[in-house]
């Protein structure tokens, strides 16, 4: 079974929350009653909620990610002794 990050999923939802508001756009003739009305303001309200989120944490997400490696390549370069050696070996 291949495994999913967390990325393919929330762009996959943003692309559902986009449907749900393409649909709830949609002017099929029942905006006369009061019912559909409601289901379809909360499909286009929950769509755009849904967007939001998702967005912020992809955002999050690539947050994180620039932070680990930031982390790494400083790491790296502290972490390494014999790196530090060799360089006060040639001066």
């Amino acid at each position: 079974m291949v495994e999913r990050t967390p990325r393919e999923y929330l762009t996959r939802i943003l692309a559902v929350s986009q449907e749900m508001v393409d649909l709830a756009s949609i002017d099929p003739g029942y905006e006369l009653d009061v019912g559909c009305r409601s289901v379809f303001g909360a499909l286009c309200d929950y769509g755009y909620a849904l967007k939001k989120m998702a967005e912020t944490e992809l955002a999050a997400h690539e947050s994180a990610v620039e932070s680990s490696s930031d982390e790494s390549s400083l790491v790296a370069g502290i972490s390494s002794p014999e790196g530090s050696l060799d360089e006060k070996s040639r001066r």
